[in-house]
Parts: structure tokens; C-alpha cells; sequence
């Protein structure tokens, strides 16, 4: 929100809190801002859900960004420019953050701008694989995603339009996402392309051993390629048909269950069964490996009863919001800095490497 004191302009910006769910892995929040052809500033705000900039001159576009800093890892720029007032502008006091207009642009909102293929609901469902926790069913439901998958991106070359299409119409709630189970995607060496639309972890590098210090990537990328693995086994493939095709298979982990608020920090420490298949798209990714997956959690018992609530989305999300310096109405800068700018953020994400056993 742009507004004026005495002797110079300002800028307010605002901006949602993590949901309470994501809170324990949150270390600050960054604010940047910059014109053009100046060098940028920023200041770690903490854990504040507002910022003022003052002393700015008058009637000058900036270019302000959030993000979130993690304790593993950090969410990409979400961006919006704003413009200071001019000198005539009748001065005023900051406003309140808590006065300014909600955001416009709720979460989950990118699925409402990326055209979707029309396709009939699918014949294994996100639910269905946390309701059986069957290897089959999980089998099943990465087949009937990768259909679509391949529908969604043929032809495309585009990173960040591949990226925006899979996370708005894979990523979001749904027969694709149910309670603690998801779809997700990464090349082989660990870019992610698709995950749930809050976690924010699009185009950001899974780069972490879990904590009996296995390279997670590293693990499904040998097993999309038909590698042997080098983990040690959880045990939880015991008993499972080795896939028919080439390019695919099971993956065990441990991972942080978004469905379990006790799970504790980043990684987690839930054992996951995971089933990935390897995709080539070459006009978008080539000499890479595009490999598509889903997991459930066998030990993870389900609650049951009318207050039992789950948290669906695997992550979080800031939304950062604003006004317009012509006539004070709402503009948002209406972006989510975990979800919507890491769409289109192809920089490399700081997912820091752990090393012992990874604690």
C-alpha cells in the first residue's frame, strides 16, 4: 500500500502468515525491493506478516518481492511492482495492516488459470490409495496420473508453463490430492516440477537425505532408471511385484507426512512407500528424465470421526498483498510466495544437503 508523509513516500506490504500447520518449519520471511537499473535491497523481517518502506522518493515504480525462508530450504520471489505516490498526493499515516482489503487471489487459484484437459475422473483416486494403502492401488493411481501427465504436456518446451500446468491442474485437492497423499514430479538430478500447489516446492531442487541418510532424488532417480538402490530397505516393498515396464519402481523413505502434525520437522520421520515412473520429454527436458510419482504411508493410521481434520496440502503458502497508489484501491500484490511465484521460479533452491544421519 502506497502512501505518503511529509517529506517523502512509502510503501506498506503485507502479507498471509503460513498456515499454523507449516509454522514450525518457517525461519523468516524476506521483503526485497528495488527500481529499475538499481541494485536491490532486502531485510529479513522474521516471522512479522508486514513490512514498511520508507523514505522512498516520490512517484518511482519498485519492484517488491517476498519469500520464505525455511529451516531446510527457501520458497521463490513472488513478485508485484508498486508505484509511490507523487508529491501532490494529501499526505497520510501507514496504514494498518489489518485494515487493508483481503486477498483476492485465493489459494489453490492457479488450478483457475492454467487451462486444464478435459479428462473423465480417474479410476484410482488419491483417496483411494490412503484408504487401501495397497501397493497395487498406488501402482494404479500414478498410471492414471501419468496419462494425463503426458496429455498436459505434449508438445510443450516451456519450463515455467510446464510447471504452472502441472502444479494448477495436478497439484491441487482433489482426486489428485487427498490427505496425505499426493502426486509428485522431479527430473533426475532433482529439480522439482510438480508438487501439492501450497508446498510451494516447484522449480526448487530436492537436494536432502532423510534421516538414515538417504539421498532421497538420488534414490528415486536410480529407481526410475532401473538402477539398483542403495538405501536401506524400510521393509515396506516386502511382498510387492516388481513393475512389468522399464523406467519405474517402489522407493522407501522417510518423509514428512502433511496429514500428521506430530510428524515433526523437514524431512519427517514417517516411512513413506513411494512408486515413481520415468518419463521422456524431450522438447521439454532434454537428455533429462521426468519422473512421476505417488506414496502412502503404511504406519500412518488414519484418524477417524467427525472432528478428525487433515491437513491436504504438502506445504505452505504467502500470499503478499497491496494497493494501488492512484485512487487506494486493492491491487494485490496478490501472489503466493510459496506456491504460485515458485511455479515460475527456475532458480536453484537451497534444499541444503544433511549430512550423518541427517538430524
Amino acid at each position: 500500500m502506497p502512501y505518503r508523509g511529509d517529506d517523502s513516500a512509502s510503501l506498506g506490504i503485507s502479507w498471509d502468515s503460513l498456515p499454523p500447520r507449516y509454522l514450525k518449519g518457517l525461519s523468516s520471511y524476506i521483503v526485497r525491493w528495488e527500481t529499475s537499473g538499481s541494485s536491490a535491497s532486502q531485510v529479513d523481517v522474521g516471522t512479522a506478516t508486514s513490512y514498511s518502506l520508507g523514505n522512498l522518493p516520490w512517484d518511482t515504480e519498485y519492484t517488491v518481492s517476498v519469500r520464505v525462508e525455511g529451516r531446510v530450504g527457501q520458497g521463490c520471489w513472488s513478485t508485484k511492482r508498486a508505484t509511490t505516490p507523487s508529491s501532490d498526493t494529501p499526505s497520510s499515516d501507514p496504514p494498518s495492516p489489518a485494515s487493508q482489503t483481503p486477498v483476492l487471489l485465493p489459494l489453490g487459484s492457479l488450478a483457475s488459470i492454467v487451462d486444464c484437459p478435459d479428462y473423465d475422473a480417474p479410476a484410482t483416486t488419491a483417496g483411494d490409495v490412503e484408504s487401501s494403502r495397497n501397493p497395487q492401488t498406488l501402482v494404479d493411481f500414478v498410471k492414471e496420473a501419468r496419462k494425463g501427465v503426458e496429455t498436459l504436456l505434449d508438445g510443450e518446451t516451456d519450463k515455467v508453463q510446464a510447471m504452472q500446468k502441472l502444479v494448477g491442474c495436478f497439484g491441487t485437492e482433489g482426486d489428485w490430492n487427498s490427505g496425505s497423499v499426493y502426486l509428485f514430479a522431479i527430473t533426475d538430478d532433482g529439480q522439482y516440477f510438480l508438487a501439492p500447489e501450497d508446498s510451494g516446492l516447484a522449480g526448487t531442487y530436492l537436494d536432502l537425505e532423510d534421516g538414515n541418510g538417504c539421498d532421497v532424488a538420488a534414490e528415486i532417480a536410480r529407481a526410475a532408471k532401473d538402477e539398483p538402490l542403495q538405501c536401506d530397505s524400510l521393509g515396506l516393498a516386502e511382498g510387492t511385484t516388481p513393475p512389468d515396464e522399464q523406467n519405474a519402481g517402489y522407493v522407501e523413505y522417510l518423509w514428512d507426512n502433511p496429514a500428521d502434525p506430530d510428524d515433526g520437522e523437514a524431512p519427517g520421520n514417517s516411512p513413506k512407500l513411494s512408486y515413481v515412473e520415468g518419463i521422456k520429454f524431450d522438447g521439454l527436458l532434454p537428455g533429462k528424465l521426468f519422473i512421476l510419482g505417488s506414496g502412502y504411508y503404511p504406519d500412518w493410521e488414519i484418524p477417524e470421526g467427525p472432528s478428525a481434520t487433515t491437513d491436504s496440502g504438502g506445504g505452505g503458502c504467502a500470499l503478499v498483498r497491496g494497493t494501488d497508489s492512484g485512487n487506494g484501491q486493492p491491487v494485490g500484490l496478490l501472489l503466493a510466495a510459496l506456491a504460485l511465484a515458485s511455479a515460475t521460479c527456475l532458480g536453484r533452491g537451497v534444499f541444503h544437503r544433511r549430512g550423518g544421519n541427517g538430524r
